[in-house]
């Protein structure tokens, strides 16, 4: 998987959490909600590397 791609998904990623209020405060994901998203990108990409598939945002929601 390309790097560009793997980034492009975790901004894509931390911008429709950002919509969502449940996961937001007025300054934006706290730095717990923060490090929760960081550690699943990575179990995300980590498994889809083992399966030689391709990670989507619904992999990543059922993650968190």
């Amino acid at each position: 998987m390309a790097i560009q791609a793997i980034r492009s998904v975790i901004k894509a990623s931390l911008s429709c959490l950002c919509l969502n209020n449940s996961t937001t405060t007025k300054k934006g994901i706290t730095p717990i909600d923060r490090s929760i998203i960081d550690r699943c990108v990575s179990l995300v990409y980590e498994e889809a590397r083992e399966t030689k598939t391709i990670p989507t945002l619904k992999t990543l929601r059922s993650m968190l």
